[in-house]
């Protein structure tokens, strides 16, 4: 990984651009003999890049070292502002030539961030000479403050949620007990009460027969008496 202009590498830094120059598809060819050695170059803000040259790598080169590439804004005001001024050359024993040209707008990027995507080669004639694939990655510490901040925000609503719901279940459950409570205690009062009033009717009954029993024998003694 290269970071280009080291000296820009400070606290004032807002906007870092990773790409990755992965390939090129259907170049024009420019070698006479055998096959072209194209190779990479380009400036961004004054951000100067260059790949190495991909030997024999004709209308189709790929590069998988020397091919990433760092470029450090101050903020995102001058970031949008910036452009990427890149070309595919070809290189030769005494005078490079030119495959094609691409101009990008790095605010134009944001559909194709993060993932692999061609961009349209031009020639002088503004006729389109194959694509060159590259990977960009932004990182907006102002933007990544305000997706965290985001996500925080989200966070703290599921967890509010969460403990709401919880906390209604809990009394939701509590309310449910003593709903159950109640219920039995009052079966037991009532239970109780049955018990009682069947106590009461046996003491009843006793204390009726004990008096028909007394009753009886005061009869009898009566009877012995006037016999």
């Amino acid at each position: 990984l290269r970071l280009l202009d080291p000296t820009m590498a400070s606290s004032d830094v807002n906007v870092v651009v990773t790409m990755t120059v992965v390939s090129c598809a259907d170049l024009d060819d420019k070698a006479t003999f055998g096959k072209q050695d194209p190779y990479v170059k380009g400036q961004t803000a004054g951000q100067k890049f260059q790949t190495p040259v991909c030997v024999d790598g004709g209308t189709t080169p790929v590069w998988t070292e020397g091919n990433v590439f760092k470029f450090i804004f101050y903020n995102r005001s001058v970031f949008n502002a910036a452009k990427l001024f890149l070309s595919v050359k070809n290189k030769n024993k005494f005078s490079d030539s030119t495959i094609g040209d691409l101009t990008l707008e790095w605010k134009d990027t944001i559909e194709h961030r993060d993932e692999e995507w061609g961009y349209v080669l031009q020639n002088s004639s503004d006729e389109a000479e194959g694509t060159v694939n590259l990977l960009i990655n932004v990182f907006d510490p102002v933007e990544e403050a305000e997706k965290r901040a985001l996500e925080e925000a989200h966070r703290a609503e599921v967890e509010a949620a969460a403990a709401a719901a919880e906390e209604a279940a809990r009394v939701e459950m509590e309310a449910k007990m003593a709903e159950q409570a109640a219920a039995a205690a009052e079966a037991a009062a009532a239970l109780e009460a049955a018990a009682e009033e069947e106590r009461a009717e046996l003491e009843a009954r006793i204390a009726e027969q004990e008096a028909a029993a007394a009753a009886l024998e005061a009869e009898r003694q009566a009877a012995g008496e006037g016999a």
